[in-house]
């Protein structure tokens, strides 16, 4: 999708709310396969918010937001299913098109309890924790090649599982 086409649609989620209907489970059981929800555009989205934005392989995820931050003067936005272990990749904000406020999904999706808020920063957290372990892990030498500086958006080969209260790596076995 062109950004042009984008900021149309976002310029009408402005306006007045977009009904939408779900494909898939992912974030069951609070919004369930074929709910409709209504999204509108805000200036700003907070951990807990659930959004609609258009993912890096340009397909829309209805996804929960974990936490954002800031890298190469733009500001990105990591989220998560509900039902997934693992957040999505980082969508930068211009790819976001709104938040759910309606439809026939559960309220908590849109009147976000706090617990629902701090179980997302939880989330973030535990992201950025495996990250960090995953980039100090094993130091490049000279001879290897740069892969790049350390993002917590690359792909993470460990992270913190809280329910365990372990390090898991990529292939789910434990690391510590």
């Amino acid at each position: 999708m062109r950004s042009t086409h984008l900021e149309t649609l976002r310029q009408l989620a402005r306006e007045d709310a977009l009904k939408l209907r779900v494909r898939g489970a992912c974030m069951a059981p609070l919004i369930v396969e074929g709910a409709s929800v209504e999204i509108t555009g805000h200036p700003r989205y907070w951990p807990g918010d659930v959004i609609l934005a258009l993912s890096q392989n340009r397909q829309w995820l209805l996804h929960r937001v974990i936490g954002c931050y800031f890298k190469r003067g733009r500001i990105w936005i990591l989220t998560q299913a509900d039902a997934r272990a693992r957040p999505d990749a980082a969508v930068s904000a211009e790819q976001i098109l709104g938040r759910v406020c309606g439809g026939d999904c559960d309220p908590r999706i849109y009147q976000v309890p706090l617990g629902h808020r701090l179980r997302a920063i939880w989330r973030f957290v535990c992201f950025l924790c495996g990250a960090v372990v995953s980039s100090t892990r094993g130091r490049r030498t000279s001879a290897q090649p740069r892969s790049g500086h350390f993002s917590p958006m690359t792909e993470v080969v460990s992270f913190w599982d809280p329910a365990t209260r372990r390090i898991r790596t990529g292939d789910g076995t434990d690391s510590i």
